[in-house]
């Protein structure tokens, strides 16, 4: 079949061709209006890449600007860890109508905070930039201000997390440490204390020569 045979249909079914194309923009429309609006609102988060230990404050780790870094970083903030927080930042767990939409879709079974973070990480978007160590975090609801608080929200606990995931080795450290201490201590007295009774029993004084 030639072009023209082509334009020659084409013109000859045009009434075809303009019905199907107002039937599409109707079906569209009508979606339009049926379904809510609903409103994305993003947050953006710079990734930390210096190194944390003192001595080289400052310095940054060429691995972690690499994609891989950058992805795992990406998998903290979805996480269930940084989503609880959210859950628990915004008070989400003491809504009335999420719980009764817990219990209707559930039948209370499992937790309630993991079914309210499974459901705002569903409508969470993390996208790394391309050119630079920056996330934007978009989280998309019928609310405009419920959307921006939920952005916010996810910047304030993936910051929170990753504080703990740089103070909690040395936290754990300094516990060990401050039990080594206490025990040490307890052994310091209990000896001065068998070295009391040892002198008692002996005779022996303090300005005693044979001390």
């Amino acid at each position: 079949m030639s072009f023209s045979t082509v334009i020659r249909v084409i013109i000859a079914r045009w009434k075809i061709w303009l019905s199907i194309l107002v039937a599409t923009l109707l079906v569209v429309a009508t979606i339009s209006v049926l379904l809510p609006k609903k409103y994305t609102s993003s947050a953006e988060v710079m990734i930390d890449v210096r190194v944390p230990d003192s001595l080289s404050a400052g310095t940054i780790v060429p691995g972690m600007l690499s994609p891989s870094y950058i992805s795992t970083q990406i998998d903290v903030i979805t996480s269930e860890r940084v989503t609880t927080k959210v859950v628990q930042q915004l008070g989400l767990a003491k809504s009335q109508e999420l719980q009764e939409k817990w219990k209707s879709k559930t039948g209370s079974i499992g937790s309630f905070e993991t079914w309210i973070a499974d459901a705002l990480r569903r409508d969470l978007v993390a996208t790394p930039s391309r050119e630079s160590n920056v996330i934007s975090i978009s989280y998309t609801a019928t609310d405009p201000q419920f959307a921006a608080s939920v952005a916010n929200a996810f910047v304030k606990a993936y910051l929170d997390t990753s504080l703990e995931f740089r103070v909690d080795p040395a936290k754990r450290a300094s516990e060990i440490f401050d039990a080594q201490l206490k025990e040490a201590r307890t052994n310091l007295i209990s000896a001065k204390a068998r070295l009391s009774t040892f002198q008692n029993e002996s005779g022996i004084t303090a300005n005693d020569e044979r001390i």
